[in-house]
């Protein structure tokens, strides 16, 4: 059973939430981007890992096509808004901002 848009929406850092409210327009793309990211990792790497090169080349394809779908800016917001999270550790969030500043 797929989630309603609201439990999506729950879901969501308060970074990410404040984010949708701002730019709800962006909603559709960046769950859309999200979704081909994950599919073109499981198709190169056959999973999506957690701090690997999976994790790496998933989050510089998800930057790179958010940045085309609404712009280097509300990409940028977005997916620094996403790593806001405090169950990310500092030297993943590090990480992971690096390799979504790749992809943007």
């Amino acid at each position: 059973m797929s989630l309603s848009v609201y439990d999506q929406f729950k879901q969501l850092t308060p970074s990410e939430q404040q984010y949708i409210t701002v730019y709800p327009h962006h909603a559709f793309a960046i769950k859309n981007s999200k979704e081909a990211a994950f599919e073109e990792t499981k198709r190169r790497f056959g999973f999506n890992g957690r701090n690997d090169q999976s994790d790496a080349f998933r989050h510089c394809f998800w930057s790179a096509v958010l940045a085309r779908e609404i712009g280097y800016a509300g990409a940028l917001r977005f997916t620094t808004a996403h790593e806001s999270s405090p169950l990310n550790s500092k030297i993943e969030k590090e990480m992971d901002l690096h390799n979504n500043g790749v992809g943007l």
